[in-house]
C-alpha cells in the first residue's frame, strides 16, 4: 500500500509518527521538515536533500516503509512513502492520501490532484464505506472550452417551455426540474419548493437565480444526460468500468448562485459529486450514517409541508452513535471546478454555493431495495396469477389438518402460534416457487426494475421514441435512419455512420438457458419487456458473439461496419440482424452519420 505523510505549507505537521520514535528524533525529523517544506525551500537542492538525507531518517523512523518521494499537489505537499508488499518484493501503490484533518479536527479520506481513474478509485476500497474527495479528478474537462460538461445557459433553456429569443421554439421537449429556495438564508427550515418545471422563460429562471436577492435559490434538473450526448457519452467513458449501465442513475446537475443550496439531507444510494464549475462548500456527516427511521422521525415539517426533505441536524448530530459511543462530527471542505466528492449511501450531506455560477454535476448508482423488490414481485402475482403456472402456487389457502381441536385453546379467538407459523410457510413457499420460475418470473422481475427511469414522467414507450411511431415527416428528416432496414444497409454495406445507444437509457441483458443446448437472449431497457434472441450456443463462436453484441449496445459503444463484421453479421442469414432491426424499430439504438 502507499501512504502519503501530509504536510501543509500553512501548519506543518507530520500525521501518524510512529510510537517507538524517540523524542529527539520526531524533534530532529519535524525540523528538518519544516525547513524542507517551508516557503523557501522551492529550489532543487533542497528536493536532492530530501532523497540523499530524508530518505534513511523517514526510512529510520518508519521501518515499514521503502522509499520516500516528495509529491507536490495544488494546495501542500506530501512524502510518499512506499510500503514493501508481504512478500517483500515490490511495491504496492495505491496512491492515496489517508483522512485529511482540518481546522475542525474531522477527517476524509482524499486523493490530491490526480486525474480520474476507476480502478485507482476501486483499489482504495471505500465504496460503500466512507466518502472519498478526489481532487482534480476531472480538472482537465472543467477547464476545457469545448468539454462535454453543459454550460449553465445549457441547463437554463433544458428547464424552459419558452423563451424571449426567437430561435427557442414552445414546443421543444422538457425534462424534470425543480426550483428549491431558501427564503430566510441562515435558517434551515426555511427551504422552499418554488414549483416543477417546466418553467416559462429564461427571464424568469435569471431572476430566481440572481443573487443579492433575500432568498438564495438553486436550480436542479434532472435527466440532463438524455438530451445532451456529449455528457452522456462522458459518463460512459468515465464509470462504464466501475459500475453495470443499470446500475447508473441519471445527470442530475444544480445551479446556483452564491449561497444557494438545498439543504441537509441523505441519499440512499452511491454518489458521485463533480463540481463543474463555481466552488461549494460541503458538511458531511463522516463518522455515522442516518438511517431510514432517523431520518423520517427528523426531517423537518415546516420544509416537508412545503415540499422538500430537509434534516434537522441539529437532532441528527446530538445523538451519540449507538455502536460505538463517538459523539456524531462532521467534515466541512470547499470544492473547487474538477473536484470530485464520493459519498455511499445514508451520508448526511449538505452542499452551499460560495461563488457565482456554481454548477454541480451528480451522478447517482441507483439499486433496487427489498421493499421495491417485493412491491414488483406482489404486481407481478396480482397481475399474472390466473394465467401463469409458476403462480398456481398463490390460489391455495390456509385450512387446518383437522378440527375439533379448540378444547386445547385458552379461546376459540386465540391466534396460536401454530397459526402463524402455518401462514408464514404458506406465503414462504408461494414467494419461493414463484421466484424459482426464472423464465417467466424472476428474469424480467429484475430486468425491467433495474432499467427503468427513476423520475421519467408519462408512458415508458415515450421516449427512446420508436421508429414506428414517428410521423412520415419525422421519418422524411431523419432520411436513410427513419427506417430500420435502410439503417442496417448503410452501415453494414455502404459502410457509412454507425448506431448507438438512446442516450440516459439503461440498458442491461441476460439469458435463459434452454433444452437441447439453446439459449434466450434478452435486452432490458427503460423498463420495457425484453428484446428477445433465441440461439443455439452449439457453436462458441456464434455464442461469443451474441455477447459481443448485447456489451457493446449496454455500454454504449458504437456499432460500426468493422464491428458487426467482427461477429459475422455481414452475412445477409445472420440472425442477429433481426434482433437489432428490432432494437432499432423500438429507437433504442439509432442510426447516425457519425
Amino acid at each position: 500500500m502507499t501512504r502519503f505523510v501530509s504536510i501543509s505549507q500553512t501548519n506543518c505537521g507530520i500525521h501518524r509518527q510512529r510510537r517507538h520514535i524517540s523524542a529527539v528524533r520526531k524533534i530532529f525529523c519535524f525540523g528538518i521538515l519544516v525547513w524542507l517544506f517551508s516557503e523557501e525551500s522551492q529550489n532543487l537542492s533542497k528536493t536532492r536533500f530530501c532523497s540523499a538525507f530524508l530518505q534513511p531518517v523517514c526510512l529510520l523512523t518508519h521501518p515499514c516503509y521503502s522509499s520516500v518521494e516528495v509529491i507536490s499537489t495544488r494546495n501542500c505537499r506530501h512524502l510518499h512513502l512506499k510500503k514493501v508488499s508481504a512478500s517483500g518484493g515490490g511495491y504496492v501503490d495505491a496512491g492515496i492520501h489517508p483522512p485529511q484533518t482540518d481546522n475542525n479536527h474531522n477527517t476524509i479520506t482524499t486523493i490530491p490532484s490526480s486525474s480520474w481513474n476507476a480502478t485507482l478509485f476501486a483499489s482504495t476500497k471505500v465504496w460503500g464505506n466512507e466518502p472519498l474527495l478526489l481532487r482534480g479528478a476531472f480538472l482537465k474537462d472543467a477547464q476545457t472550452k469545448d468539454s462535454a460538461f453543459p454550460s449553465w445557459r445549457d441547463i437554463i433553456d433544458l428547464a424552459c417551455t419558452g423563451n424571449d429569443d426567437e430561435d427557442f421554439l414552445d414546443d421543444e421537449p422538457t425534462i424534470p426540474s425543480r426550483l428549491i429556495a431558501q427564503t430566510r438564508p441562515g435558517q434551515i427550515d426555511s427551504f422552499e419548493l418554488l414549483g416543477f418545471g417546466p418553467f416559462e422563460s429564461r427571464r424568469y429562471l435569471d431572476r430566481q437565480l440572481a443573487s443579492g436577492k433575500d432568498t438564495a435559490t438553486t436550480l436542479v434538473v434532472n435527466d440532463v444526460d438524455r438530451w445532451i450526448p456529449d455528457l452522456s457519452q462522458w459518463m460512459d467513458d468515465n464509470f462504464a468500468s466501475l459500475i453495470p449501465r443499470w446500475r447508473r442513475d441519471d445527470a442530475q446537475i444544480s445551479l446556483a448562485n452564491q449561497g444557494g443550496g438545498i439543504g441537509p439531507h441523505v441519499d440512499s444510494y452511491d454518489v458521485f459529486l463533480i463540481q463543474l464549475s463555481g466552488t461549494r462548500t460541503w458538511e458531511l456527516g463522516v463518522n455515522y450514517r442516518v438511517s431510514v427511521k432517523e431520518e423520517f422521525e427528523n426531517l423537518i415539517e415546516a420544509c416537508s409541508e412545503n415540499g422538500v426533505r430537509i434534516l434537522n441536524m441539529t437532532n441528527i448530530l446530538s445523538k451519540d452513535s449507538a455502536t460505538a459511543g463517538q459523539t456524531r462530527t462532521t467534515v466541512k471542505i470547499q470544492v473547487e471546478p474538477g473536484d470530485c466528492l464520493y459519498l455511499p449511501p445514508r451520508v448526511a450531506h449538505w452542499g452551499t454555493a460560495t461563488s457565482e455560477k456554481c454548477m454541480t454535476l451528480s451522478v447517482g448508482c441507483r439499486a433496487p431495495s427489498a421493499a421495491d423488490l417485493i412491491a414488483r414481485l406482489s404486481e407481478t402475482i396480482i397481475l399474472d396469477a390466473a394465467t401463469a403456472s409458476s403462480l398456481e402456487r398463490v390460489h391455495q389457502r390456509y385450512t387446518e389438518k383437522d378440527v375439533g381441536s379448540m378444547d386445547s385453546l385458552p379461546s376459540s379467538s386465540f391466534l396460536s402460534p401454530d397459526v402463524k407459523k402455518k401462514m408464514k410457510d404458506l406465503i414462504l413457499e408461494a414467494v419461493n416457487q414463484v421466484l424459482d420460475d426464472e423464465d417467466a418470473v424472476l428474469d424480467p422481475l429484475i430486468g425491467k426494475i433495474v432499467t427503468e427511469p427513476n423520475r421519467f414522467a408519462g408512458d415508458l414507450s415515450s421516449y427512446p421514441v420508436p421508429l414506428y411511431d414517428l410521423d412520415k415527416a419525422s421519418k422524411t428528416e431523419l432520411g436513410v435512419w427513419g427506417n430500420a432496414k435502410s439503417a442496417l444497409e448503410e452501415v453494414l454495406v455502404n459502410g457509412r455512420g454507425s448506431f448507438k445507444r438512446a442516450e440516459g437509457v439503461a440498458f442491461a441483458w441476460s439469458y435463459i438457458e434452454r433444452e437441447g443446448s439453446y439459449r434466450t437472449y434478452r435486452m432490458y431497457a427503460h423498463g420495457r419487456d425484453a428484446v428477445e434472441f433465441f440461439v443455439s450456443i452449439a457453436g462458441e463462436e456464434h455464442e461469443n458473439a451474441v455477447g459481443q453484441l448485447m456489451d457493446r449496445i449496454a455500454n454504449g459503444l458504437p456499432l460500426n461496419r468493422s464491428f458487426l463484421e467482427s461477429i459475422g453479421m455481414d452475412s445477409a442469414a445472420n440472425k442477429l440482424h433481426s434482433f437489432l432491426l428490432e432494437l432499432i424499430n423500438e429507437g433504442l439504438v439509432y442510426g447516425t452519420d457519425e
